[in-house]
């Protein structure tokens, strides 16, 4: 036999329903994101450097660029393609100023490069590269490669791509893709990454140098 709960058993019950099924939203938080990367106002600093797979590019003299290229430098990273409307423009913008304040500290400037990673290879040639990065920088370097390489490249480093299958009467399509730098240390390890539509450039150097300073005291 069935037995109707009365209003105020009801009540009861769906309130400790509600503080059960929070307590286990808290529970799984803590330790979902005790794994996580730490948050903080200059950007996300990995707890443990992820170690980035061998991978072939072409650089925007038309050399190859694999892992070993990334590897006794800071890099920042940035995906993108230079067809991009305004997220690309205005993050390498930013990018470009954040080298310039490195200024101050050209040793640890001598110690870092920027890299944009074309995601749209089709249109993106090498030698079209070469000239839309050095607008912004003449150190900046432009890379592209095959789609199977990129996207290996993009899951490494947890972000995505997604080419608009909507194609205009001239040919123009968009590109959807993650809009945050990413910094490999000297090992060629994913470190840290920053939001660049949160950030300064001052910000970024800081954060930056503050990593380069902790990091060459750890050695």
């Amino acid at each position: 036999m069935q037995t109707k709960l009365t209003k105020k058993q009801f009540v009861v019950v769906s309130l400790l329903i509600f503080f059960g099924l929070f307590s286990c939203f808290k529970l799984v938080q803590h330790y979902f994101y005790a794994k996580k990367p730490s948050y903080n106002l200059n950007g996300i600093t990995l707890p443990h450097p992820i170690a980035l797979t061998p991978f072939e590019l072409i650089d925007h003299f038309g050399d190859p660029f694999n892992l070993d290229n990334l590897k006794g430098r800071w890099s920042f990273l940035f995906f993108g393609y230079s067809n991009c409307p305004d997220v690309c423009p205005i993050s390498l913008g930013l990018l470009t100023n954040t080298f310039i304040a490195l200024e101050d500290t050209p040793q640890i400037l001598d110690n870092a490069q920027a890299i944009f990673i074309s995601v749209d290879p089709k249109r993106d040639s090498h030698e079209y590269l070469k000239e839309y990065v050095q607008y912004f920088h003449k150190d900046f370097i432009g890379v592209t490669g095959s789609e199977d390489v990129l996207l290996s490249l993009v899951k490494q480093l947890q972000a995505s791509y997604k080419i608009s299958s909507a194609i205009d009467t001239d040919g123009n399509y968009l590109v959807e893709h993650t809009s945050a730098f990413f910094l490999i240390d000297p090992k060629g390890r994913f470190f840290a990454l920053f939001q660049p539509q949160f950030h300064d450039a001052d910000k970024i150097k800081d954060a930056f140098i503050a990593i380069y300073n902790r990091q060459a005291n750890t050695r």
